[in-house]
């Protein structure tokens, strides 16, 4: 692959995965890797395939090494909570939608995901802390509000 190509190795893989040919769309993300390593949207990309395919160490694996190349890519610290999350690693995934809040306060799917995490950990007040922050964002999600009164209930009760 010449290097000039590397955005349209990038998007030769978002295709495959889109047809849902996951190992083809892998090795078109490690192509462009091969050359070059330090393309924060490959790892990205390639962490968003491991995502489809259940391998919840290799999501978190390929976002740190997106992070590692762009530090502010939010989406991958994004995916990198939400796969902590999935793997039962809450302070982790905390510390990344912090990390997301950093660089976008506005992510109401970062506090709302915060909130979460605070719920399944007992930490009800903080929750709805979190849950509130995504409402001020976004006033009229049905889903916050949900959560947000099932965490009340439950803070009520303890």
């Amino acid at each position: 692959m010449n290097p000039n190509d590397l955005s349209a190795g990038i998007e030769k893989g978002r295709i495959l995965y889109q047809l849902g040919r996951f190992d083809e769309a892998i090795q078109a993300f490690d192509a462009v890797i091969r050359i070059d390593r330090k393309n924060a949207d490959a790892w990205y990309e390639k962490a968003l395939v491991y995502s489809y395919m259940s391998c919840y160490e290799e999501v978190i694996q390929a976002c740190d090494r997106s992070l590692q190349v762009n530090p502010e890519k939010a989406e991958a610290w994004f995916l990198r909570g939400l796969y902590l999350s999935v793997l039962d690693r809450c302070d982790e995934a905390i510390l990344a939608y912090d990390n997301v809040l950093q660089i976008k306060p506005d992510s109401a799917g970062a506090w709302h995901n915060k909130g979460l995490i605070y719920e399944r950990m007992g930490h009800y007040d903080k929750a709805i802390t979190a849950y509130d922050s995504a409402l001020r964002i976004h006033p009229d999600d049905k889903l916050v509000q949900e959560n947000r009164e099932k965490a009340l209930n439950a803070l009520k009760k303890k």
